[in-house]
């Protein structure tokens, strides 16, 4: 089979053409990218499910494995740190082998690490499951660093001008998804330590559709270009490296992303663990992610509309931020007992918000820096927000912490509309209190809103397009 004929649609020739002014290039947007994309899309929330399955239900892996909640909550850090030195391999695999090469060695590794984890849960004692969780968690870590750094990527490849932005939103906003399953399935699924194991296995069916489809379905490019941009070379890749942080407005936008992303990790990793000492219960927590994310998708889908109908990059990052700020103030006056509905309301606002940001920050690192590959503004902004992450973690874990509170979770109870409030017996337990944690991430989100708005710059991909 020819190149030409692997790229066409499942069904049907390619829907669009479009020639530049000159008329002497023709430009063809082909139906199987929407294949492309939705293989991303399984990939990007596999991967993600994998990285906080234990979020949600912390305490009662701390059970599982006989240890610590904050051990526990290494295992998602895990994710954070493994990016650090794997993400600049990544944006060169991507840069110089191509989207298929990267993807298919990503879906295998993070095939590889979900099984892990499921055969660690066949051992008996609680050390050797534990240090299995942790060999699987590394490979999914080590997978991670490719599937988010491809959708600006396979975005300019495979879609028009007037879809890109749509298109990345759909992919980057893939990732959250998964985390909102992760959240909502699993403390369904576990309400006792002797239910891990089946979470795993769960967790491990969709990385393994990840990688069968991606063996036999996806393609590295389509034969013609969509755009002028997707038709131009980007610069070489260690080039790329060497000018990227020479544009002062990246440098703004990479503090500015990261730090937002290091906050979303921060309260994705920790959310259980912030309003449990109010008496809320992992099935409170898991509802909450589920509604953040899913405000999320609403706000992320707004964005994407809006960027690719006006190319206003800067106003909507600026205008998401210090939304997004105002509705980290409303999560730290609303986390006490007995306000399930104010709280529910504060994570749908929060999730809103933040989760525009991710697209928007994505296409506008693309247009500051182009023609370098988008891999790799991608793949340094995401860089950025892992490394912030695990500062912002740490700090709220252990010296932000404040004294021993044992909650009262009758009363929250009654509040939940939703009667998940799970039951407990023995004595209660207590938890820190992260209050100040809380008004700590306020103070990050007012930092970022700032710095969003020192960022001045020409969009360039558009600029060479319309020449």
């Amino acid at each position: 089979m020819s190149d030409a004929q692997a790229a066409q649609p499942l069904l049907g020739q390619n829907v669009s053409k479009a020639i530049n002014a000159e008329g002497s290039q023709t430009y063809v947007r082909y139906r199987r990218r929407w294949l492309t994309l939705s293989i991303v899309l399984l990939l990007q929330m596999s991967n993600a499910m994998l990285w906080l399955a234990y979020s949600p239900i912390a305490n009662i892996a701390a059970e599982h494995y006989n240890t610590s909640a904050q051990t526990i909550n290494w295992l998602s850090l895990l994710f954070m740190v493994v990016y650090i030195p794997i993400g600049p391999v990544a944006m060169w695999c991507l840069d110089t082998k191509g989207l298929r090469y990267s993807l298919i060695l990503a879906s295998a590794i993070n095939m590889v690490g979900a099984w892990i984890r499921f055969a660690g849960e066949q051992l008996h004692h609680p050390d050797a499951k534990l240090s299995a969780q942790f060999v699987g968690s590394f490979f999914a870590a080590a997978a991670q660093p490719l599937i988010l750094g491809c959708p600006t990527l396979l975005a300019g490849t495979w879609f028009g001008e007037a879809e890109r932005a749509m298109a990345n939103t759909i992919m980057s906003i893939s990732n959250p998804l998964g985390i909102a399953i992760a959240s909502v399935i699993s403390p369904i699924i576990v309400s006792k330590p002797s239910e891990m194991g089946t979470l795993m296995m769960v967790f491990a069916i969709p990385a393994t559709v990840g990688f069968v489809v991606c063996v036999f379905l996806f393609k590295d490019k389509p034969p013609t270009p969509p755009s002028a941009s997707a038709h131009e070379e980007s610069h070489p890749f260690f080039e790329g490296l060497r000018l990227v942080f020479r544009s002062p407005a990246f440098v703004m936008l990479f503090l500015a992303f990261g730090i937002g992303l290091g906050i979303f990790n921060a309260v994705s990793t920790l959310l259980a663990q912030m309003i449990a000492p109010q008496g809320y219960t992992p099935n409170d927590a898991g509802t909450f992610g589920g509604i953040l994310i899913g405000s999320g998708l609403v706000g992320a889908g707004i964005a994407g509309a809006v960027l690719d109908c006006t190319g206003a990059f800067l106003t909507v990052e600026r205008l998401s931020y210090w939304s997004a700020t105002a509705t980290f103030v409303l999560f730290t006056l609303a986390n006490k007992p007995d306000r399930w509905a104010l709280m529910a309301a504060a994570c749908g606002g929060m999730g809103f918000f933040c989760f525009a940001v991710l697209p928007t920050s994505l296409e506008l690192g693309v247009e500051i820096t182009y023609p370098i590959g988008e891999a790799t503004s991608a793949g340094f902004l995401f860089l950025g927000g892992n490394i912030f992450g695990i500062l912002f973690i740490l700090l709220m874990e252990y010296p932000l912490l404040g004294p021993l509170v044992t909650p009262n979770t009758t009363d929250v109870a009654s509040e939940d509309p939703f009667g998940q409030t799970a039951t407990t017996s023995g004595p209660p337990k207590s938890y820190p209190d992260m209050t100040n944690s809380c008004w700590f991430l306020v103070a990050a989100g007012l930092t970022a809103s700032l710095l969003t708005t020192f960022i001045k710059t020409d969009y360039k991909r558009r600029i060479s397009e319309k020449k």
